[in-house]
């Protein structure tokens, strides 16, 4: 029996600029999070506003749970949105906000009072309720927004980079919150984001675009391990990608880092991705001569960036914050090659 929810047949949204989503066959799954990820202008809001019925398709098909509703208006899909933008009403209180679907719906007062009320606490905001939006945080807006969305109990709930305005700390503690109410109410969700953070933390599944169609698509953790595409690896910044030479007499695969055993093909697949952590640095002794040319620090690691020399390959190690070291400085480098992931172009 099938589990899909949501089902895109060869759906088709182009702009005028070339810009758009192309023959997108997608199914998502009954109560999951799929998100969306991928550069600017991949083509990922223009799905999300296609499911949504903000923008017709030129071909193609929307199906959910059996129903085709490729025809029908915004309105009438019964989805819950939250945008980047909160787009509250700022005449009115917080809960008026949360209660404008129900009553565009018609739904009695009474049903109104509960749902609101048990919309505000899901999202912790009870005690805000005759507050007007521009009393609230950014952070309590978004909750607000939020809140709107489910409060009208959606099929299908659209987020399209809602935490993007806040500031990291605030999207941390609001990405923890979400995930919570998408799992506590069971709903189907499409998350848009550019963020890879956000895609690991709140998907059950990612589909990674580009160029208005679908890469490939896998749970997280399989796709930041084991990308299956060159353009994944790179966008996900995966690891550092080296053409493959060719192969030896033994069926070894030849790369400017060395040899890996034989690997089972995929189609076209011309190169292999070296996780960070799988490259080691050597001040002296074997590996292969190369020079530091750069040093990112983030708050528990430190990417190390090294030109190989008489070439213009850089690979990237994952060091210790301890490790001291600077650029222009010669190392040696050592690539755990067994842990090298093959990709396809």
């Amino acid at each position: 029996m099938s589990t899909s929810f949501v089902h895109l047949r060869g759906l088709t949204t182009e702009y005028g600029n070339g810009a758009g989503i192309r023959d997108i066959d997608l199914e998502i799954r009954r109560g999951e999070m799929l998100v969306l990820l991928g550069p600017s202008g991949c083509g990922k809001t223009t799905l999300l506003r296609t499911i949504a019925g903000l923008a017709a398709p030129d071909s193609g098909a929307i199906m959910v749970d059996g129903d085709d509703i490729t025809s029908l208006k915004a309105a009438q899909r019964d989805m819950g949105m939250v945008f980047q933008t909160w787009a509250l009403f700022p005449h009115l209180t917080v809960a008026q906000n949360v209660a404008y679907g129900l009553k565009t719906r018609r739904h009695a007062k009474n049903e109104i009072t509960k749902a609101v009320g048990e919309a505000l606490e899901l999202v912790q905001l009870s005690h805000l309720a005759d507050r007007k939006p521009g009393q609230l945080s950014g952070g309590q807006q978004q909750r607000v927004a939020l809140a709107r969305a489910i409060v009208i109990n959606p099929r299908v709930l659209l987020l399209d980079e809602p935490l993007s305005a806040l500031d990291r700390r605030i999207r941390m503690e609001l990405r923890s919150d979400l995930r919570r109410l998408q799992q506590e109410l069971g709903v189907t969700g499409v998350y848009v984001t550019h963020d890879h953070g956000e895609a690991l933390a709140l998907g059950d599944r990612v589909a990674v675009m580009n160029e208005g169609r679908i890469v490939e698509i896998a749970a997280p953790r399989e796709l930041f391990v084991r990308p299956q595409h060159r353009f994944t690896a790179h966008f996900l910044d995966a690891g550092t990608i080296v053409d493959i030479d060719g192969s030896g007499p033994d069926g070894a695969l030849r790369t400017p880092l060395g040899s890996i055993a034989p690997v089972a093909p995929t189609p076209d697949m011309a190169a292999i991705c070296i996780p960070a952590d799988a490259i080691a640095l050597e001040v002296d002794g074997p590996g292969i001569a190369g020079t530091v040319v750069d040093l990112d620090y983030e708050q528990s690691s430190l990417t190390v960036s090294v030109q190989l020399s008489g070439s213009g390959i850089v690979v990237k190690s994952a060091q210790p914050l301890s490790r001291d070291l600077h650029s222009g400085q010669p190392i040696r480098v050592v690539a755990d090659l067994e842990r090298a992931v093959p990709l396809a172009s």
